[in-house]
């Protein structure tokens, strides 16, 4: 007997993927973030209406200088996605990219309550304004920091969350609550487990923590020594931004990923030594290594990297930013534009 189900969508190539985007209004809430931006710039070059929303609060990582002052058939509005009338912004946005969030995990426990806020209470006006204006898919960017210490490597998405501080707890929450809002509302939503992404326009700020890539990208570029907590033989899968916008990009073009979540990964995980070293060397500053600080021992992961057998299986992505590369041309990026980390 014949089926009557529909076939699967295509995988996405990228011809597909620039289709698939052409003339379609994209929302893209945190635009002006260090993701946000990168997704933004991306979806201009295949020719998206797109429309920005970022509240440019202190210490998020948003940034005015990450875009342009116009965009082309776009438009930016800086409101702090709490606020009332994100419903209307989003009115008739097609694909809706979801990057707001508070990502440091020492902030989340000096300030607990800023990171509920942020990466919960903040979820849930967003999610409510989609479902009011019903776009066909949402993508939310989380984060693999979920899983906590890693009981089983490569991780995968079979392995419970378990995260070991405030801010997974509540990244956790938030992609929770997408999951919710697509099995109980019938909102399409698709959850992203990023980690450890790096590349232009990220954050240097001190206190931004946006990650142990741009501490040491900082570091060097200031001339100081990098410091590898601990032995720096524990390894992590690092991202570049460009292979995390996309995974955004290939799960927001087929409905067959909806109501599902997905790792990213590496192909190689990099140890924090190897990549202390890899900088230093790019930037001729020394390295040295010290004991963990107390508020940070507790919250350490240890060894971990994750599979993306089932993204790649469901959308053809792999990582292709390969690290030395990567490295090399983020650190370039940043000499070009020390407006980034002078007085950062």
């Amino acid at each position: 007997m014949p089926s009557t189900s529909s076939p699967p969508d295509p995988i996405p190539t990228g011809e597909a993927i620039t289709a698939a985007f052409a003339g379609r209004r994209v929302a893209v809430l945190g635009g002006l973030g260090f993701i946000g931006s990168a997704a933004v710039l991306r979806l201009i070059e295949l020719g998206a209406q797109v429309t920005v929303v970022d509240g440019l609060l202190e210490g998020f990582g948003g940034d005015r200088h990450n875009l342009p002052e116009t965009l082309p058939d776009g438009e930016i509005h800086i409101v702090d996605v709490r606020e009332d009338g994100l419903e209307e912004i989003l009115a008739g946005a097609e694909v809706v990219i979801n990057t707001v969030g508070q990502v440091s995990h020492q902030r989340s426990i000096t300030d607990p309550i800023g990171d509920l806020e942020a990466n919960c209470r903040a979820q849930i006006h967003i999610l409510e304004a989609c479902r009011r204006i019903s776009p066909p898919v949402v993508v939310y960017a989380g984060t693999r920091q979920i899983y906590g210490r890693a009981p089983e490597l490569p991780i995968t998405e079979a392995v419970p969350a378990a995260p070991v501080d405030i801010n997974g707890v509540n990244k956790y929450t938030g992609e929770e609550y997408h999951r919710i809002y697509h099995e109980v509302h019938g909102l399409p939503t698709v959850r992203l487990r990023l980690t450890n992404t790096y590349g232009p326009r990220q954050s240097l700020e001190v206190g931004s923590s946006q990650g142990v890539v741009p501490t040491f990208i900082r570091r060097a570029l200031h001339g100081e020594p990098l410091r590898v907590y601990g032995h720096g033989r524990q390894r992590r899968d690092i991202t570049h931004v460009d292979d995390v916008i996309g995974a955004i990009l290939a799960v927001a073009s087929t409905s067959e990923t909806n109501g599902h979540v997905y790792n990213l990964g590496s192909d190689r995980p990099i140890s924090v030594g190897v990549l202390a070293e890899a900088i230093a060397a790019e930037t001729g500053v020394q390295m040295e290594y010290i004991a963990y600080p107390d508020e940070l021992k507790s919250i350490e992961i240890g060894d971990s990297w994750s599979s993306y057998d089932r993204l790649q299986l469901a959308t053809g992505w792999r990582p292709r930013v390969g690290f030395a590369s990567g490295i090399a041309a983020t650190i370039e990026f940043y000499r070009r534009h020390p407006e980034y980390w002078r007085g950062g």
